[in-house]
């Protein structure tokens, strides 16, 4: 067995046919085998979409799929079917007015961290409740229409096999990751919550995040970025017993670790060049990593590594999908397209030069995940 298991993730499949048209193209191309699913979209338009999916895995394979749990984009599902003002009367500061009437989360930018502050425990336990029914709703929707669509279809390519989070926003408070893990059951994987490069986290958790949240307290700031360098080390300081999560020795987001672009649709082969680049360093980074645990009595063997990508590809427009995005889905912003791009052409050159078949050919399933235990410190 190689000591390096590698997983590769598409995310935010599901609402958006510029994203989706991207990941399509690379499981028909064998390039990813693991695609993460927004589930918070009306049912008919899931099943739709992964109608498209299935046909996209070959005959005979299966398809790993992941729930993109999120709080950061689309619709509740919480309440939705009580109507808007309940909607608005559950969620409170997290949702905002739509364009078409509707309420939809905001976006991570102004995500409503208040909550979780002593002062307000009235209003956390009711957001608690309006999360924690979110989370398990949002699961069971995609595994109903997984269902639905191989029982149609009489073959089961998709398997639901992980959960994960969008804009990772569930690994940046305790409240926020008991919930997180608390969806994981004994046939789901999760998310790592620890990142590679490092680097990448501690820019994101340490200024990206409390920028952007500059009006939040200062307190969950501070959390925040500690809560990041515990999971880094496989710790974590919440709860009696810390905690164990089946999931991949780390994440790899150096293929999209840009803070995004204007959205014009146009790549140049510089940053084509650039992003093949960063997968090599992935790849070598894996092996490194393995080296130097090997001495390490509580390494899982093999090393599993999930790798993360954000795929996009034009069949209209550039205009006609930035527009929808913005509209339909607010949350999968129109200024990140171009990285999408560029991680489209880049990952399609890389399968196409036949330099990385052995890393191709030997993607893992998220089943083959270990257990991990991040311990009390």
């Amino acid at each position: 067995m190689n000591p390096i298991q590698f997983i590769f993730t598409a995310d935010d499949y599901g609402p958006i046919p510029f994203v989706n048209e991207g990941i399509l193209h690379h499981v028909r191309q064998g390039s990813i085998n693991s695609v993460q699913v927004l589930p918070n979209m009306e049912t008919d338009e899931l099943e739709e979409s992964l109608f498209h999916l299935w046909q996209a895995v070959p005959v005979g394979k299966t398809l790993d799929l992941g729930v993109h749990l999120t709080l950061t984009s689309g619709r509740p599902l919480y309440k939705r079917e009580e109507g808007e003002a309940e909607v608005k009367k559950a969620w409170k500061q997290m949702v905002e007015k739509g364009y078409d009437g509707h309420y939809y989360f905001r976006a991570y930018t102004r995500f409503y961290v208040k909550y979780m502050h002593p002062s307000n425990e009235g209003e956390r336990e009711s957001y608690q409740k309006a999360i924690s029914s979110e989370f398990e709703l949002q699961k069971t929707a995609l595994l109903n229409a997984v269902a639905r669509v191989n029982a149609l279809q009489g073959e089961e390519r998709l398997v639901v096999t992980s959960v994960s989070n969008h804009q990772n926003i569930l690994t940046t408070s305790h409240d926020l990751f008991n919930r997180y893990t608390d969806v994981v059951t004994v046939d789901l994987a999760i998310r790592s919550p620890k990142m590679a490069p490092k680097s990448s986290g501690s820019l994101y958790y340490g200024a990206v995040l409390p920028v952007l949240g500059r009006n939040d307290y200062r307190e969950y700031n501070r959390t925040m970025r500690k809560l990041y360098r515990h999971f880094s080390k496989n710790s974590y300081y919440d709860g009696e017993e810390g905690v164990t999560l089946k999931t991949p020795s780390f994440i790899d987001v150096r293929f999209y670790n840009s803070l995004g672009s204007v959205a014009k649709g146009n790549v140049s082969p510089r940053k084509i060049r650039g992003r093949k680049l960063k997968f090599r360093n992935m790849v070598e980074h894996a092996y490194h990593v393995y080296e130097r645990a090997e001495a390490d009595p509580d390494h899982p063997t093999p090393l599993t590594v999930e790798t993360v990508f954000h795929l996009g590809k034009l069949t209209t427009p550039f205009t006609s999908y930035s527009a929808l995005s913005m509209k339909k889905y607010p949350g999968v912003t129109h200024k990140y397209f171009d990285n999408r791009l560029v991680e489209f052409h880049a990952l399609d050159q890389v399968r196409k030069e036949g330099r990385f078949d052995e890393v191709f050919n030997q993607l893992v399933s998220w089943k083959n995940c270990s257990s991990i235990v991040y311990k009390k410190e």
